[in-house]
């Protein structure tokens, strides 16, 4: 495991960690796209899965997008085309040691992440996602437009959000790019490359129905894996999560070798 950074096509330098097998010599790599509000440590499950990846022989980057954890970039400006513009900059780092395939796994707003990245560009082999969403105007534009009126066009309004639990500042840019996508179109888009889609019966922020509504638009090869009595951090069921993903990594892009 090492600390790595690259630049973004914005020329932001975006921080990560690359855990890698000692005997690689190529073969998959999985890239971990963290959530919204997220970042690569994720709340340290996401070095867990990575060391539990490395040990079956697979290459894992998790990284910070631009704005969020070590990585350069003021959070106020994201922009899921930012997003994906970052996923792709790790793929080109990624890309000067190996030729993949790479594998984009996707934590909630990183899945919708990886999706939409995915539909574009065909380095990326497979699509994996825990929980979630593709109706990003339900999501966020609605309630924007409940607590702060409709959403208007000047990009640069900074808009204070509080939640329960954080409090950050988002420009309308954010909300304005968000109209330009289709997740639903996108998710149609990735095959015939696999995708696998992961989702908790009682998560409350990215509620099932839109877990079942991505697989049911995905097409072949696709699985679903709703998690029965696990909210959206899968905080009691990460392990079946875990299992579940190596599966699926395993039948789709088999490792070389197995630490």
């Amino acid at each position: 495991m090492r600390n790595v950074s690259f630049l973004n096509s914005s020329g932001q330098r975006l921080a990560g960690v690359l855990h890698q097998p000692d005997d690689w010599l190529g073969g998959p790599t999985i890239v971990i796209c963290h959530g919204f509000r997220g970042s690569k440590e994720g709340s340290g499950k996401a070095a867990v899965f990575s060391e539990e990846a490395v040990a079956r022989g697979y290459r894992v980057l998790r990284f910070d997008f631009a704005g969020t954890g070590d990585s350069e970039g003021d959070f106020a400006n994201i922009t899921l085309t930012g997003y994906m513009d970052d996923l792709a900059s790790a793929i080109d780092y990624l890309s000067r040691e190996s030729k993949g395939p790479f594998i984009a796994l996707g934590r909630s707003f990183g899945g919708t992440t990886a999706i939409c990245r995915a539909a574009l560009d065909n380095r990326i082999a497979g699509v994996c996602t825990w929980g979630s969403p593709h109706d990003l105007e339900k999501l966020f534009i609605e309630p924007l437009d409940t607590y702060y009126g409709p959403l208007g066009v000047d990009e640069d309004k900074v808009y204070h959000i509080e939640t329960e639990t954080d409090s950050y500042e988002l420009k309308a840019g954010f909300f304005i790019d968000l109209k330009r996508y289709n997740v639903l179109k996108n998710v149609q888009s990735v095959a015939p490359r696999p995708v696998l889609i992961i989702h908790g019966s009682e998560d409350c922020t990215v509620p099932m129905e839109q877990g079942i509504k991505l697989f049911e638009n995905a097409r072949y090869p696709k699985e679903l894996a709703i998690i029965a009595g696990a909210d959206h951090r899968f905080t009691r069921n990460f392990r079946y999560v875990f299992d579940t993903t190596l599966k699926w990594l395993e039948k789709y892009f088999p490792a070389a070798s197995a630490r």
